[in-house]
């Protein structure tokens, strides 16, 4: 076959593919037009939803730092002792500090709290979730502390360092409340989970610790030695040496 023919039969066959795609296009006109507005919604949707979002998170980490903040400010300093017979001179001012501990707790507090409630399912949410419940054991206000934690580990869900971060803050309210028997369940729990986030070795400490503020010297001990035992090398090994000498000086 000449190049000739050739060349017109390969433009042949592009003029009839270009003039049936014209044709389908025609028939189906509002068909294609129907996808190609659904394809813009689509991708407006998102880009907005994409924008929303980082608003969101941006807001959020805004009122995260601002609760930092405060927690980072001084406390007024009172003046020093003045001499005998001497006015006790007035405070002196500094900018930026609070009253005492307490209100400075109390303002971040309210803050941590407005972001928690404000962006719940944002990592700065939740990240300021946890640290209202941090302030409210530091303010000894255990049962909102427990209840905050909890709400932490709803959110973050299972697998995630909050929701593992929450569980200890939540169980170290629960022994410091005196409700031994949950935290003891807790480190019992994470102490034989030795795949888990949470260091057994750690965990065995803090549980021969919350048996000794339960009065509970024998399990305690239990539990120091098998620290030593499965853990020898654990940086907490020192400690749970010491424990176990003064308990058998004691008993």
């Amino acid at each position: 076959m000449k190049t000739t023919e050739r060349h017109r039969l390969k433009e042949n066959e592009l003029a009839y593919a270009l003039d049936h795609g014209l044709d389908v296009l025609g028939t189906n006109r509002s068909r294609a037009f129907a996808i190609i507005g659904l394809a813009v919604i689509v991708g407006g949707a998102l880009g907005g939803y994409l924008l929303w979002r980082a608003r969101t998170n941006a807001n959020a980490a805004a009122l995260l730092g601002g609760a930092m903040t405060i927690m980072e400010s001084p406390v007024t300093q009172p003046p020093p002792a003045p001499a005998a017979g001497q006015p006790v001179p007035p405070p002196a001012p500094q900018p930026g500090a609070y009253a005492s501990q307490k209100v400075k707790l109390e303002a971040a507090l309210a803050t941590f709290v407005a972001a928690a409630e404000s962006y719940p399912k944002t990592k700065a949410g939740i990240l300021a979730r946890y640290q209202a419940a941090s302030v409210l054991a530091t303010l000894s206000r255990p049962d909102e502390a427990a209840k905050r934690f909890q709400e932490v580990m709803d959110l973050a869900g299972q697998g995630s360092v909050y929701y593992e971060m929450a569980r200890l803050g939540k169980v170290s309210v629960e022994a410091h409340a005196r409700r031994f028997d949950e935290a003891i369940k807790t480190y019992t729990d994470l102490s034989n989970n030795k795949d888990g986030t949470v260091p057994p070795d750690a965990m065995l400490m803090q549980l021969g610790r919350t048996y000794l503020m339960a009065g509970k010297t024998q399990e305690a001990r239990t539990a120091f030695r098998r620290l030593l035992d499965e853990y020898p090398a654990s940086p907490f090994a020192a400690d749970a040496k010491r424990e176990v000498d003064q308990l058998t000086e004691t008993s």
